[in-house]
C-alpha cells in the first residue's frame, strides 16, 4: 500500500493516482476519485461561505450516506476537525453531546457555532460506552493513518478492491474503514443500513473484498450468506468479544477471518488473530500488529503505539490518568502468553465492590445459565446507599421464572455478597448497533 502523507490535502493526491476508479458505491450510484474530488471541492466552497476555518469543529450527522463521505472529507480539506454524532441517539443525548462539544449540526443551509481544536485534531469522537459520560476521544491524522499502516504491515492491504461499509460511521471501527478504503485505493461499498439484511444484500450486490463485522452480525451470516462470504479477502470480526466456536465454524468452512482488537482510543484495532494461528490459540486476541507495544500492569493491559489518540476532549485529568508514558492504560484485563498472543480477559470496570466485596459479574452470570433454564444474563451493579453498588440481574428464559428459588438455590453456590439482590425476566438483552449491551437501558430497570 503506497498511502500518501498524513496532510491535509491528502485525497487530492489520492484523486489523482485513482482518478477513474470508484471511489464510492452505493446501490443507486457509483462516483469515481475525480468526481469526488469535485464534490469535495464544491462542499468546501460551501464550508468558506459559512465561514468554516481550520481548527474548527465541525459536527457531522454520521448517516450511512456518501454525503457522510463528502462533508468529511471537506472539513479535513480546510484544516478542521470532524465530530461524527450517533444518529441513533435520542434528541436529547445529542443536543448533550454537541453543547458539550460546542458545536451545532452541519446542514446544507445551517452556520455553525465554532469551537477550537488543537492544530493537530482531525476527528473527536465518543467512545462506545460514553453515554451519558464526557467522554471524546480526539484523533489526529497521524495516529488515524498510523492505524492502517500497521494492518497494512500485517497482513498487506490490496489496492484498488472493495470494501463494504458495515459499520456505522459514528464508531471508530466503522470510520475507519472508509479511511483504509480511501488510502488504498479502494471502492467503499455503502449498503442500504448496518442491520444484518442490509449487509446480506450488500455483500451479494457489491462482492466486496473486505468487510468488518461484530460477533452477532457474523453469527446470522453464517448461517445466511456462507457462499458470498468465502468470496471475500478478509474478514475482520471485533468490536467485542468473539465467540471461539463462531470464530472455528468459520475457519473450518473455509473463510478469512480475523479476530481484532482495539478500542476507540488506539485508532481500532491493535493485535489481530490470524487463521492460521486460530487453531492454537482461538481463544487470543492474537499478537500486536507492527509498531504496537503491549504490556500487563496489574493484569492490566497497556498500549503504546503511533495509532493512539492524543487526549480526551476537554478532559485533561481523565487523559493524564489514562495515558502515562506513551502507555494508554485501556481498562481491560488480559495477560500475555508465552508465545507472545494477547489474551483478553475483560474490563476492569466491570469488577463490582458490593459492601467492600469484590464481585465478578461474570462468575454469576455463567452459573445463572449453567444451573437455571436461562439462556441469556447480564449482571450488573445499582447505586445503593447501603452496599455500594447492588448486584442485579437480568435473565432471559422461554420459561417463567421463579426469582426467590433462584435465589435460595444460589445460597447453596455463592457466598450470600453475590447473590443478585434483584433478578428481573426479560425477553432478550438490550444491545447496541455495535452489539455491545446498552447498560444505560438495563440499569433503567433496577431504579
Amino acid at each position: 500500500m503506497k498511502a500518501p502523507k498524513p496532510y491535509i490535502n491528502w485525497f487530492a493526491e489520492q484523486s489523482k493516482l485513482h482518478g477513474g476508479h470508484a471511489a464510492i458505491l452505493t446501490k443507486e450510484i457509483s462516483i469515481t476519485y475525480k468526481q469526488l474530488s469535485g464534490l469535495v471541492n464544491d462542499r468546501v466552497e460551501g464550508l468558506q461561505k459559512i465561514n468554516i476555518r481550520q481548527n474548527d469543529i465541525v459536527g457531522i450527522l454520521a448517516e450511512h450516506s456518501y454525503q457522510f463521505i463528502i462533508d468529511l472529507l471537506a472539513i479535513w480539506s480546510l484544516g478542521a476537525a470532524a465530530f461524527p454524532i450517533n444518529v441513533k441517539l435520542t434528541k436529547e443525548e445529542i443536543n448533550r453531546q454537541v453543547n458539550f462539544i460546542g458545536c451545532k449540526v452541519l446542514t446544507e443551509d445551517k452556520t455553525i457555532n465554532k469551537s477550537i481544536a488543537d492544530s493537530s485534531a482531525a476527528l473527536i469522537m465518543f467512545t462506545s460506552g460514553s453515554t451519558g459520560k464526557n467522554k471524546a476521544v480526539v484523533h489526529s491524522l497521524n495516529s488515524l493513518f498510523a492505524s492502517i499502516s500497521s494492518i497494512d504491515k500485517e497482513i498487506h492491504l490490496e489496492e484498488n478492491k472493495k470494501w463494504l461499509a458495515s459499520l456505522p460511521f459514528y464508531r471508530i471501527g466503522g470510520f475507519q474503514i472508509i479511511i483504509r478504503s480511501l488510502l488504498t485505493g479502494g471502492t467503499l461499498c455503502i449498503p442500504s443500513g448496518i442491520s444484518t439484511e442490509n449487509i446480506s444484500n450488500g455483500i451479494i450486490n457489491f462482492k466486496p473484498d473486505y468487510i468488518s463485522l461484530v460477533n452477532a452480525t457474523y453469527q446470522s451470516l453464517l448461517q445466511s450468506s456462507i457462499n458470498g462470504l468465502k468470496n471475500t479477502k478478509v474478514i475482520f470480526i471485533g468490536g467485542g468479544p468473539v465467540e471461539s466456536s463462531l470464530l472455528k465454524e468459520g475457519i473450518s468452512k473455509g473463510l478469512p477471518v480475523y479476530k481484532v482488537y482495539g478500542s476507540t482510543e488506539t485508532g481500532s484495532m491493535i493485535s489481530i488473530l490470524k487463521p492460521e494461528d486460530a487453531e492454537n490459540k482461538i481463544d487470543s486476541a492474537g499478537k500486536p500488529l507492527p509498531g504496537v507495544k503491549l504490556k500487563i500492569e496489574q493484569n492490566e493491559i497497556l498500549v503504546s503505539t503511533n495509532s493512539l489518540f492524543t487526549g480526551y476532549y476537554k478532559n485533561s485529568s481523565l487523559t493524564k490518568k489514562k495515558i502515562i508514558n506513551g502507555w494508554f492504560r485501556s481498562g481491560d484485563v488480559g495477560f500475555i502468553d508465552n508465545d507472545g498472543f494477547l489474551f483478553v480477559e475483560g474490563r476492569k470496570d466491570n469488577i463490582l465492590i458490593s459492601g467492600g466485596e469484590k464481585i465478578n459479574p461474570t462468575e454469576i452470570e455463567d452459573i445463572l445459565i449453567s444451573h437455571f433454564k436461562i439462556t441469556d444474563a447480564f449482571v450488573l451493579g445499582v447505586p445503593d446507599e447501603k452496599w455500594g453498588q447492588k448486584v442485579c440481574a437480568a435473565v432471559v428464559s422461554s420459561t417463567k421464572l421463579n426469582v426467590s428459588e433462584i435465589q435460595d438455590k444460589l445460597k447453596e453456590i455463592l457466598p450470600s455478597y453475590k447473590i443478585p439482590k434483584v433478578i428481573k425476566q426479560i425477553e432478550s438483552i438490550p444491545i447496541d448497533e455495535m452489539a455491545k449491551v446498552n447498560l444505560a437501558e438495563l440499569q433503567n430497570l433496577f431504579f
